[in-house]
């Protein structure tokens, strides 16, 4: 990197300083989500992590209670262990 390269990047930076940042789910749709993300999704395994909207945390979220009401327990992804709650899963944390 040289000191003009440094210069536009910081200036990227600072001018899209107040942009929101887009959900990154893209939920079967050709495209990908157009809401606004208020959330940081982490995996308890840290293996996913994702900007997401209030709609897709609280449809993750409602999918695995659906899961666990249904068959008591709900196997990760990655690690295969299994969890009886959501928060157990992953953690959402507020942008």
């Amino acid at each position: 990197m040289n000191t003009q390269t440094e210069a536009l990047t910081f200036s990227e930076i600072v001018a899209g300083w107040d942009r929101r940042v887009q959900c990154e789910k893209v939920s079967g749709l050709p495209h990908q989500c157009r809401n606004p993300a208020y959330w940081r999704g982490v995996r308890h395994c840290g293996t996913e992590r994702a900007l997401v909207c209030t709609r897709h945390k609280n449809l993750w979220i409602a999918h695995h209670h659906n899961i666990i009401r249904r068959c008591g327990a709900v196997n990760c992804n990655h690690c295969k262990q299994p969890f009886t709650d959501p928060t157990q899963i992953a953690t959402f944390t507020r942008l």
